[in-house]
């Protein structure tokens, strides 16, 4: 007759894959305001804004859920894009330096922007980072603290298995920093 009370127990997960998320996340952020001093952004007076944004993919095709967008302005052209939400019962992060283009559309409130950055996924079922690329559209709305945005991103998954993807998000951000 067997043990039932012998079975084996499963793995416990590691205290730093939880932190780790939050840990990347602090570091970046610390950089990011050590390393330019606080200039207004096109927007605002403020160089910091913080809103919420709409993830999901053109292919492989999914919806995702909400994540909190922020965005941090060095000058007129130059800004991050920071991301923090929810993945398949984890945590995703990201970063993108983003330069923008006034000219395309002509207009001084509607620049194109694009961008390089990175991306990681921990917890849950899945353990992935990789690099991605941005192109968007901001709607600045000037003598505002607003700005509205879409944008595609293809991304390179590179640890926790090869893959390709695309994503597309939009949303809307309000400066007050």
């Amino acid at each position: 007759m067997e043990n039932p009370y012998s079975m084996a127990l499963p793995a416990l997960e590691h205290p730093m894959k939880r932190l780790l998320p939050f840990a990347l996340g602090l570091a970046l952020f610390g950089a990011l305001f050590q390393s330019a001093p606080a200039q207004a952004g096109p927007t605002s007076d403020n160089p910091f804004g913080l809103g919420l944004e709409l993830d999901g993919a053109l292919w492989p095709g999914f919806i995702g859920g909400l994540s909190v967008s922020g965005k941090y302005w060095m000058d007129r052209v130059n800004a991050v894009d920071m991301n923090l939400g929810g993945d398949n019962g984890g945590i995703s992060l990201g970063a993108t330096y983003l330069w923008h283009n006034y000219s395309v559309f002509r207009r001084r409130d509607i620049p194109l922007y694009y961008g390089v950055g990175g991306y990681a996924n921990v917890g849950g079922s899945y353990l992935g980072m990789g690099a991605r690329a941005k192109i968007g559209v901001d709607w600045l709305f000037f003598h505002t603290p607003w700005e509205a945005f879409v944008e595609a991103s293809p991304s390179l998954n590179l640890i926790g298995g090869l893959g390709f993807g695309v994503g597309l998000e939009g949303g809307a951000r309000y400066y007050f920093f």
